[in-house]
């Protein structure tokens, strides 16, 4: 996991967390990521080896299920099962 500040841009962040991924991870072969990220990002995950798809819009003014946004919705929808990752237990109590 990765916390970078609000003014980053998806660009940046996004670069550090393939690095970081990629490095623990021969497995990570494939991203799938919204038109927010530009070409230098994709660049960057070419030279690294990793395949890119940026998902964009089907229709501008109407919604339509994105391809694959279900993978990234049913990942949260797990992780957010689990209460340790709700509420932060492992506070010090006084």
């Amino acid at each position: 996991m990765l916390v970078v500040a609000a003014s980053t841009s998806d660009n940046v962040g996004g670069t550090e967390v393939v690095d970081r991924t990629r490095s623990r991870s021969k497995r990570f072969v494939k991203i799938w990521c919204d038109a927010g990220f530009k070409t230098a990002f994709a660049r960057h995950c070419r030279q690294r080896h990793i395949a890119v798809e940026v998902v964009n819009r089907i229709h501008p003014f109407r919604f339509e299920v994105l391809p694959c946004r279900w993978v990234v919705e049913r990942t949260w929808s797990w992780l957010m099962c689990n209460r340790r990752l709700k509420i932060d237990y492992e506070r010090a109590t006084l």
